[in-house]
């Protein structure tokens, strides 16, 4: 499991439809919504997916979830430049790729054949 550095504590992180199930349901988001947020705003919406993967993978664990202000105290300290921050954008960007349909062709019903 990947994990995350918020100043001397380490905390797993959970990317996948797990993660995107409880960020969707909490948000009352759809995924693309949230990628859209994501992507016009990463300085605001960054710190809640770090704040919801870090829960999905404690919950998962069975361990008691953190409070969001602990995620944005330290995301104010280190800013968008740090090297924490960077890893898990890199790796929720790759997620997202893999669990977020690229090609505008799938999920549409098939025509059906003559």
């Amino acid at each position: 499991m990947k994990k995350i550095e918020l100043g001397s504590i380490e905390f797993p992180i959970k990317l996948g439809t797990k993660f995107l199930q409880n960020i969707t349901t909490a948000e009352q988001l759809t995924v693309s919504e949230i990628i859209t947020k994501y992507e016009k705003d990463p300085l605001v919406y960054l710190p809640k997916l770090i704040f919801h993967s870090i829960n999905t993978a404690l919950l998962r664990e069975g361990k008691d979830s953190i409070e969001e202000d602990v995620v944005c105290d330290w995301f104010d300290e280190v800013g968008v430049s740090n090297s924490e921050v960077k890893n898990f954008t890199n790796a929720f960007n790759e997620s997202i790729m893999i669990h977020v349909p690229q090609d505008k062709e799938v999920g549409k019903p098939k025509a059906k054949k003559p």
